[in-house]
């Protein structure tokens, strides 16, 4: 699974289980990767030609499956004769004459046919129209999945033909917002600060001065996100407590010129 995007995945299944899927989806979303989007368009291009052919769990079940029938070979391969993909931007006219030919024509192995275009945000003048009337015309059961930035920049004409499905920015791990390194040593700072001894505290504070604060509230900043994953599972009085008080520390040395030590071990007095 598509990690972050389960709930669209989760739709997806249930349009397709309703046995009424538009023949024009929008994939959408800022703060998602192109790449990801695309991803669950040949993703479900895949699963629809796989599941005519054999009994298939639902596109949710199935997503992301190292299935090796030949329709989804095929698929992987970019080499399925009833899908057409388009990635280079912007469309050309000729593209779409192109696409408009092949559409003219009933599938050859499968029951319908799917055409993926990315970037359709760059679909303009000529290329629009022509894309337009194909929208508005299609021979058969045939599907169009659009790959965009967001639907207002598709061309309204465009857009208003498609179900838009919106993709949510995925919450970034810790690792990922901070790298293996900084958690590391994260961790251990948190550590010292968390220790019995007010002297080893204190040694720790003594670590950090106006010059190197930006690593510190770093520091800080990956401590409070532990604690509020903690939160899920022991809201506790003292972890809440802990949370606003590191929360203000953090505040107080990233918005003045207070002396970081200083601010950390008042901090730590009164912790």
């Amino acid at each position: 699974m598509l990690v972050g995007h389960e709930k669209t995945i989760a739709f997806l299944s249930k349009i397709a289980a309703s046995y009424s899927i538009p023949h024009v989806i929008l994939f959408t979303g800022r703060g998602v990767g192109m790449d990801e989007k695309k991803m669950v368009a040949y993703e479900f291009a895949r699963w629809l030609f796989h599941a005519e052919s054999e009994a298939s769990q639902n596109f949710s079940q199935f997503y992301e499956s190292e299935c090796g029938c030949s329709s989804c070979r095929q698929v992987s391969r970019h080499i399925h004769p009833d899908l057409f993909v388009f990635e280079h931007f912007p469309m050309q006219i000729q593209e779409v004459r192109k696409l408009k030919n092949a559409f003219a024509f009933t599938p050859l192995v499968a029951s319908r046919k799917i055409a993926i275009i990315d970037n359709a945000q760059t679909v303009r003048n000529e290329a629009a129209n022509a894309l337009l009337k194909l929208l508005e015309e299609p021979k058969g059961d045939a599907l169009f999945l659009l790959v965009a930035s967001s639907r207002s920049d598709v061309l309204a004409t465009i857009s208003s033909r498609a179900v838009e499905i919106r993709f949510l920015p995925r919450k970034m791990t810790i690792a990922e917002r901070y790298g293996n390194e900084a958690i590391l040593t994260a961790t251990r700072a948190i550590k010292m600060f968390e220790a019995k001894t007010l002297d080893q505290r204190f040694g720790e504070a003594r670590n950090y001065t106006v010059q190197n604060k930006d690593e510190l509230i770093r520091i800080l900043d990956i401590w409070l996100l532990n604690l509020r994953e903690s939160l899920l599972t022991n809201a506790s009085k003292h972890t809440r407590e802990l949370l606003s008080k590191i929360l203000n520390a953090k505040q107080c040395i990233a918005t003045t010129n207070t002396n970081p030590q200083l601010v950390m071990e008042e901090f730590l007095l009164n912790n």
